[in-house]
């Protein structure tokens, strides 16, 4: 091979001064015509340096191909060829594209939350029994939230339907660090899941699916199936990203389902008209009668969910206003014993949703729903039938927020939850009856993608018949977005 290099840069020296060479003969050329013979024949002699070249360049391409068929080229040397990246990552005609953020939060809490410090529903009653020797609060902090997804554009099929999919997971699942005690005294009273309860590891987070799903688009019609929210209540508080004030005002989760969507324009606005069959009892697990089936599948009906909204430009210049009207539908069935002397539940919620810019720095969302038997959607603080009567629980809440950019870096939140079952249709002396917060907040980005963040909610649970709990919780995060 080094010969084969050698000769090709003679050959290029050669055809440089040849071109050199040219060029002064050329002008001496012009002026006087008694060197013209000369002058033809050092072109001749270029042109044929030029031919030798270029035998010479498709000589060394072919040597170096069959050198490549004998010797694949390693690893190293692709990762290093930047024509070589990520050429096998997709197949030709699909585009990919990644986005997430890392994420590190840091939460303390004056007084104990139920179930997880790193997953508040509620505050436990300073009559609870883990709280007995001493009312203490929590101090956690955790990467759980860090997020990883991809979007996968695919050619437009037949009929024009173009297919697009989502991929989406985080950190939030658990796993067993250390059971629970079999301790009789810390057995837990109906309805009240706070004792005895297992361990989490907290340096060791599971990856958990948000969303995995497949949608065919062909004008304003759209077909998904896979798993992604909740058509009903699209919109979320700011704070508390841990459990998003499910249970404390916020309803809607992730479910598998097939959505099917219409979402024309109409004059300056768009409409939206959404049709969802979901799954049952994936969010709460609820068997009841313990058969090992969930009582949502038991049923052997889907979940059922419908929005109307609109959409349109408002008074303030380049910001939008929506509004939506929402409504869920289910039932379950237990099969090995009554609960209450029934074995057929049924559960349904009707909500609003609203978005309204009052100017170009401050914004109020919010949602308000009533229903029952809300636990599998996060309403009714968990509880969605009374057990020893069989009741289907009613609740009703919502809440709202307000969003003021006090500049192009930093953003104030103000807001408020409620959570609010009917006590009438509870009766353990634990059962929750009321679950409000109100907070404070703060999103500053410190440069493109990289954003702190400063919460603090003010917590206040009621029970039937145990004193109320009280909790002051700050979260600070730092989260950087890719």
């Amino acid at each position: 091979m080094r010969w084969l290099s050698a000769f090709v840069m003679m050959g290029l020296l050669l055809g440089i001064g040849g071109w050199c060479l040219e060029k002064c003969v050329a002008d001496e050329a012009t002026r006087t015509s008694e060197e013209g013979a000369a002058v033809v024949a050092l072109r001749r002699l270029v042109e044929q340096q030029q031919k030798i070249i270029e035998a010479q360049q498709k000589r060394l391409e072919e040597l170096e191909k069959r050198l490549n068929e004998l010797h694949p080229p390693s690893r190293e040397r692709e990762r290093a060829d930047p024509t070589h990246a990520h050429k096998d990552m997709v197949r030709s005609g699909l585009h990919l594209k990644f986005y997430g953020f890392l994420r590190a939060d840091v939460e303390a809490d004056s007084r104990r939350m139920s179930l997880d410090s790193q997953f508040p529903i509620y505050v436990l009653s300073p009559a609870d029994p883990s709280q007995a020797q001493k009312q203490t609060g929590e101090l956690t902090m955790h990467p759980r939230l860090t997020r990883f997804g991809f979007d996968l554009n695919a050619p437009t099929i037949a009929n024009s339907w173009q297919p697009t999919a989502k991929m989406e997971m985080d950190f939030f699942n658990v796993m067993t660090d250390r059971p629970a005690p079999a301790n009789p005294d810390l057995a837990p009273a109906p309805n009240n899941p706070s004792l005895p309860r297992d361990l989490t590891s907290a340096s060791r987070a599971v990856p958990r699916i948000r969303q995995a799903y497949v949608r065919l688009q062909k004008g304003d019609f759209f077909l998904l199936l896979g798993q992604t929210w909740d058509l009903i209540s699209p919109l979320c508080p700011c704070p508390n990203w841990d459990s998003m004030m499910w249970n404390a005002g916020n309803t809607g989760d992730r479910r598998p389902q097939l959505r099917f969507g219409y979402e024309p324009k109409r004059g300056r606005g768009q409409w939206s008209f959404g049709g969802m069959v979901g799954a049952s009892s994936v969010v709460d697990g609820q068997d009841l009668d313990g058969d090992g089936f969930r009582d949502g599948e038991g049923a052997a009906t889907p979940t059922l969910q419908a929005r109307v909204g609109y959409t349109a430009p408002s008074r303030v210049k380049g910001q939008n206003w929506s509004a939506g009207v929402w409504g869920h539908l289910a039932h379950q069935e237990v099969n090995r014993f009554l609960v209450g002397g029934k074995s057929n539940f049924s559960s349904h919620l009707l909500g609003v949703d609203f978005t309204v810019p009052l100017s170009q720095r401050l914004k109020v969302i919010g949602e308000v729903w009533t229903g029952k038997n809300l636990c599998d959607v996060r309403g009714g603080i968990g509880q969605g039938i009374d057990v020893p009567t069989g009741r289907e629980v009613s609740a009703k809440g919502g809440w709202i927020e307000g969003q003021y950019r006090l500049n192009s870096r930093h953003t104030f939140i103000l807001g408020a939850t409620l959570d609010q079952p009917d006590g009438g249709d509870l009766t353990p002396a634990s059962a929750r009856t009321r679950n409000a917060t109100y907070y404070l907040g703060n999103r500053y980005n410190l440069s493109r993608g990289l954003t702190l963040g400063l919460d603090w909610i003010h917590w206040q649970t009621q029970f039937k018949a145990l004193p109320k709990g009280t909790n002051n919780r700050v979260t600070f995060f730092i989260q950087n977005d890719f």
